[in-house]
């Protein structure tokens, strides 16, 4: 059975969710470049894996999809008021499942979190967290970074907007340390903001990040044929293609692939 029959099967099961398949499904994502991912330029629209899965599955049920770029918080809080429909690159948390409907199917992507810190510092960090409590730690306000270091009340963490802010604090020494994905982080070198920083080893943690709908919206319902539509594309032969379009290995992006891309765009 093809992608759209199984898709077609599930909509006749649930008529009432097969109304909403003219809808427009509005999907905000955050505004930083994050190839290959979500690749962002200002003036053009977003593009990379996340964006042409999504579309692609959207397609299968003649949904048409518009993306909506916002800082982090803002997208966020879209999804607290059901002003969007939908947020990409979404990992889990306790906080955001009280207003995002994640399903597993709806995975989108592997990332691994790492802290920073400038190249002419020794490293601070020895693969535990207590060992980082001494200094100074940015985040970006509203991420998510997994759950060992979110739930480490005791760090010293401060929090900015963007990640060109903490490359900018790191440089002026009002940072000791930073934490980003290290996708971020490639994109940050390949534009050349990162050359004097080091990522250290080994990661502090990995997350899986989701297309989340939120169950305030008016469309909240999608997430059910959206979800099927996803499972079953994800067992086709187009998938394997997107992926290797991307060079993307069990929705992990390999790293020197990942810098190749980012002359396309987060």
């Amino acid at each position: 059975m093809n992608i759209l029959a199984k898709v077609l099967v599930f909509l006749s099961i649930f008529p009432t969710l097969a109304a909403a398949n003219s809808s427009v499904l509005t999907v905000v994502l955050g505004d930083e470049h994050t190839p290959p991912y979500e690749v962002i330029h200002p003036e053009q629209p977003p593009g990379g894996f996340h964006i042409e899965l999504i579309r692609t599955v959207a397609a299968q049920l003649d949904l048409a999809v518009e993306f909506v770029a916002l800082p982090w918080p803002r997208a966020l809080h879209s999804m607290q008021t059901g002003s969007a429909d939908a947020i990409s690159f979404a990992s889990k948390t306790r906080q955001r499942q009280h207003y995002i409907d994640y399903r597993e199917d709806n995975l989108l992507s592997q990332t691994q979190s790492y802290f920073m810190q400038r190249k002419d510092q020794p490293s601070r960090y020895d693969g535990n967290l207590p060992s980082v409590a001494p200094y100074r730690i940015g985040v970006q306000q509203d991420y998510a970074y997994g759950a060992p270091f979110d739930t480490a009340d005791y760090l010293n963490k401060q929090s900015v907007q963007t990640v060109s802010q903490l490359i900018s604090m790191l440089n002026m020494r009002r940072l000791d340390l930073a934490i980003i994905s290290r996708v971020s982080y490639l994109a940050q070198l390949q534009s050349g903001q990162a050359d004097n920083i080091q990522l250290l080893q080994p990661a502090v943690a990995r997350v899986n990040n989701y297309i989340g709908f939120s169950k305030r919206s008016a469309n909240a319902k999608l997430v059910e044929p959206f979800t099927a539509a996803m499972r079953a594309f994800k067992q086709s032969l187009a998938f394997a293609r997107l992926k290797e379009k991307y060079h993307i290995s069990d929705l992990i992006a390999a790293d020197t692939q990942v810098a190749h891309h980012g002359q396309a765009r987060r």
